[in-house]
């Protein structure tokens, strides 16, 4: 197999996992797109090749799915959140293991997406629960003060403080997460600030704290919407992995000199 065989074969590989991701979320029409997709890739990575099934039926599924994206969007929030139910109204052990798969890949293009969407720490965050590790972290990093609350809460903590040593903690809420910084918004809403000034107002420590997790109470976080098509996540559903030891949580703090 040479390496444009190779390359149609890898793109037949994830067009299959995508199908099956999206049938068991319920999104049956995309599903089906991309097994049709599957064999396109597979016949082009073959060295006999069937005529029909070549790059242009394959760039003529493409268009379809566009077409086809904003009523998946509803799907697949449907998918979600009947998996949701079922963890929790039963355990999440009797959830299928084709169920567990889908949702795990999932979360692995809620990650891509990510990136695209213009929220690298909120990628970071998602990609390191893939992986077990640390349950503590830290990264010195101001990220934080990427949005205007975090600035705002820093600056009334130094005010307060009037030159004298004191500490402040503050929860950080947005109402929805691109009311001030979307990655920001992704990244830390739940979590909580803390503003310790030292040495007589000399030093200012600021830490802001995340759990990096699913709970299963968040059941409606819309995190893209298209007119009256809205991809809502069920935390729920992928708190099941989390149970289950397919998704590894852990809390996280940013630390920064303010």
């Amino acid at each position: 197999m040479n390496i444009r065989q190779k390359f149609w074969f890898a793109l037949a590989v994830v067009s299959g996992l995508n199908g099956i991701s999206l049938w068991v979320l319920s999104a049956w029409p995309m599903a089906t797109l991309w097994l049709f997709l599957m064999l396109v890739f597979k016949n082009l990575s073959s060295q006999v090749q069937i005529p029909y099934l070549k790059k242009v039926a394959a760039a003529s599924i493409v268009v379809v799915m566009i077409g086809l994206s904003p009523f998946t969007l509803n799907q697949l929030t449907s998918g979600l959140h009947n998996i949701g139910d079922q963890a929790i109204s039963g355990t999440p052990d009797s959830l299928s293991y084709p169920t567990r798969f889908g949702l795990w890949w999932s979360a692995v293009w809620m990650s891509i997406g990510g990136v695209f969407y213009g929220a690298p720490y909120t990628v970071a965050e998602q990609v390191l629960m893939f992986w077990p590790g640390d349950k503590e972290r830290l990264w010195d990093d101001d990220f934080p003060t990427k949005a205007k609350k975090v600035r705002a809460l820093v600056s009334a903590a130094k005010k307060s403080a009037g030159g004298k040593a004191a500490s402040y903690k503050y929860d950080l809420l947005w109402r929805s997460y691109c009311e001030d910084n979307c990655d920001v918004g992704l990244a830390l809403n739940g979590g909580d600030l803390t503003v310790d000034i030292l040495d007589g107002g000399q030093r200012c420590t600021a830490t802001a704290r995340v759990s990096v997790s699913y709970k299963p109470q968040y059941r409606g976080s819309t995190i893209l919407g298209y007119g009256k098509y809205r991809l809502r996540i069920d935390q729920a559903a992928y708190w099941s992995l989390q149970e289950l030891g397919w998704l590894f949580p852990f809390t996280l703090r940013y630390r920064w000199k303010c």
